[in-house]
């Protein structure tokens, strides 16, 4: 594969990605999402950060492209497994707001606490680890 093409298939995969995620969004929007509006964007602002950063970085380590796709996938497994819902019991929906099941439901929101957990902690890492990287560069380059 060419580097254009890979870029390109960058940027494709990136734009499904934030389709997904908006759909999502739209899709299961609630009295969680709504309450909880502002942290939720402020998480959304620091995945696209500590991602953008990281693919500016130019790193090509094995490491840090596993952990950057793992923080895709736990950013999406969050916003996907999110139960949310309206004013009675019945409404509280996840996935796209599809499933309504109650014994699925509390897996559901397990699984998506857990991926939040795993992602601010991608997050993190990937911030660090491109902070390391880039002094690394400054001290070679004097």
């Amino acid at each position: 594969m060419s580097v254009s093409s890979t870029k390109a298939a960058k940027i494709i995969f990136h734009i499904v990605f934030v389709a997904v995620a908006g759909l999502s969004w739209f899709l299961n929007i609630g009295w969680i999402r709504a309450i909880f509006l502002i942290p939720m964007l402020i998480h959304a602002i620091l995945f696209y950060c500590s991602v953008y950063a990281y693919h500016r970085s130019g790193i090509e380590s094995r490491e840090m492209r596993i952990a950057a796709y793992f923080a895709y996938g736990s950013f999406l497994l969050f916003n996907v497994l999110l139960p949310d819902g309206g004013d009675t019991s019945d409404s509280i929906r996840f996935f796209f707001g599809l499933i309504h099941n109650g014994g699925a439901m509390n897996a559901a929101q397990a699984i998506s606490m857990l991926a939040l957990a795993l992602n601010l902690f991608l997050i993190i890492y990937l911030l660090v680890q491109t902070r390391k990287a880039k002094r690394a560069a400054r001290k070679q380059g004097r």
